[in-house]
C-alpha cells in the first residue's frame, strides 16, 4: 500500500510516525520548502493507495477537488481536519459527501494530540466510514501502541464532534486565562458536554456519539493541554494577547450559522460574542 499524507505539519508527522516500518509513504504540501523533490500533487495522488488529508479547514475544498480529479477509484480518503468548509459552511462529512463516493473516506477523530504521538504516547480515534474497509486498513498500517481505533458508521455526527469540541476547548482556555478554579472549570466542562450534545441534535446528528471518543474524550484532551492551540487561543484572548487563528476560531462564526438561534446555548453563545463581539472574557462567568 503507496500512503500519501497531504500536510507536512505536526499532525501528519504524528500520524508518520504511528507507520508500521514496512509502509510506503511520502508527503506532499502546500508549502514546498517542507517537503524537498516532493512529487507534482496530480501525480501523488494518481499513484497513492491510501491518502491522509492533515491540512486546515480552510484548505479542505481544494484538497477535495484535487482528490476527485487525480486519485484512483480504489484510493481510501482519510481526514484529520476537525473544522468547518468555510465557503459552504458545511461540516467535513458534507463535503465529502458532495465531491467523494461514500465507500472511499473516512474521518480519523479522537484525543490525538501531535507532541503526544510524536513523543511515543498512545492515542485513540474513531475510524467514521461508511466503509468498514478502511478502519481494517487503518489497524494493519499503524502500531498496536500508537492509536486505540474504534469504528462508527456515523461519520456526520463525528464531523460535528471534531469542531464542537474545539469550539468548547476555547471556552475552557478563557477560563484558564482568568485563573478560575478547578471547580469552576469542571462545572464549565459539564456545560460545555450538556450543550454540545444539544446543538448535535438541532443539527440532525446523535448526540450519544459526543459521549464516546470522538467527543468528550477528544474535548477533555483538548480542553486541558497546553499543547492545544485552542486551548492556547481561549487563554491568550483572556489574557488580551495576540495568538495563532485556531480551527475552533474559525468554525465558531460558521457554526453559529448553522444554528437557529445561538442564544439557546449560554456557554457557546458567550464565547461567540466574546470572540465576534468583543464583549468581556469575564462574561464567560
Amino acid at each position: 500500500m503507496k500512503v500519501l499524507i497531504i500536510g507536512a505539519g505536526k499532525i501528519g508527522q504524528a500520524i508518520q510516525s504511528g507507520f508500521k516500518a514496512d509502509v510506503s509513504f511520502e508527503f506532499w504540501d502546500k508549502d514546498p520548502s517542507k517537503v524537498p523533490n516532493q512529487k507534482i500533487l496530480a501525480e501523488a495522488l494518481s499513484l497513492a493507495d491510501l491518502v491522509f488529508l492533515c491540512v486546515p479547514s480552510t484548505g479542505l475544498l481544494e484538497a477535495t477537488l484535487a482528490l476527485k480529479e487525480h486519485i484512483k477509484a480504489t484510493t481510501f480518503v482519510v481526514s484529520l481536519t476537525k473544522g468547518m468548509e468555510p465557503t459552504g459552511l458545511k461540516f467535513s462529512s458534507e463535503l465529502f459527501s458532495e465531491y467523494l463516493a461514500k465507500e472511499s473516506f473516512a474521518l480519523l477523530s479522537g484525543p490525538m494530540l501531535a507532541d503526544e504521538l510524536i513523543s511515543g504516547k498512545k492515542g485513540s480515534a474513531v475510524v467514521a466510514s461508511a466503509n468498514k474497509e478502511i478502519f481494517e486498513a487503518l489497524k494493519s498500517l499503524f502500531r498496536e501502541d500508537f492509536l486505540d481505533l474504534e469504528y462508527d458508521s456515523d461519520v456526520y455526527s463525528v464531523s460535528i464532534c471534531g469542531v464542537l469540541k474545539n469550539v468548547y476547548a476555547l471556552a475552557m482556555g478563557i477560563a484558564d486565562g482568568l485563573s478560575c478554579g478547578n471547580d469552576l472549570k469542571g462545572e464549565l466542562s459539564s456545560k460545555a458536554i450538556e450543550e454540545a450534545m444539544s446543538v448535535i441534535s438541532e443539527l440532525s446528528g446523535n448526540p450519544k456519539v459526543f459521549l464516546g471518543t470522538a467527543g468528550v474524550a477528544d474535548f477533555v484532551a483538548t480542553a486541558n493541554s497546553s499543547e492545544s492551540m485552542n486551548f492556547q487561543a481561549g487563554k491568550c484572548i483572556a489574557e488580551s494577547k495576540e495568538y495563532r487563528v485556531s480551527e475552533g476560531v474559525k468554525s465558531l462564526p460558521l457554526l453559529v450559522s448553522r444554528l437557529k438561534d445561538v442564544s439557546v446555548y449560554p456557554l457557546l453563545n458567550s464565547v461567540y460574542e466574546i470572540l465576534l463581539k468583543k464583549k468581556r472574557p469575564e462574561d464567560l462567568i
